[in-house]
């Protein structure tokens, strides 16, 4: 794990930072109050926004399987970065809180993405990130070469 400002991270990806915030608004979260927007960027620079909602039922879709969903519909080149900003709605942002996918969702990364693949969390303040690979947030993980 790497932790960094976002102002020294590369254009496309300090862009994608700058996205994910702005998009992350868009959440319907009237049930946790906390707003995800999770942003897939593939070998050849395209994006996949997603964000989280919450139906009332109370299965929430996580805005990695929104984006995901987004990604499946393109040519699915190879998945490179995924970035997640997540910010709670009603109380001010904490520096030291970043967003990372939940575990489910990092199962559901594990599938469709190569264990090198960067995940980018991003604090609440929006200012850092922390920049793991997806066997970092998931080591010894069960997927597809395992069946």
């Amino acid at each position: 794990m790497e932790q960094i400002r976002v102002d020294e991270l590369p254009d496309l990806l300090k862009d994608a930072v700058d996205k994910a915030i702005i998009t992350s608004k868009k959440s319907i979260s009237n049930y946790y109050h906390y707003n995800v927007c999770a942003i897939i960027i593939d070998e050849a620079g395209n994006e996949f926004a997603g964000i989280n909602w919450e139906p009332s039922n109370g299965s929430t879709i996580c805005g990695e399987v929104s984006a995901l969903s987004q990604y499946f519909l393109s040519e699915k080149k190879k998945i490179t970065h995924i970035i997640t900003f997540g910010c709670p709605k009603e109380r001010d942002p904490n520096e030291e809180s970043f967003c990372t996918p939940c575990g489910s969702c990092r199962q559901r990364l594990n599938d469709f993405c190569d264990k090198d693949t960067i995940i980018i969390g991003v604090n609440e303040t929006g200012s850092e990130v922390r920049k793991f690979t997806l066997e970092e947030l998931l080591p010894y993980s069960f997927g597809a070469e395992n069946l």
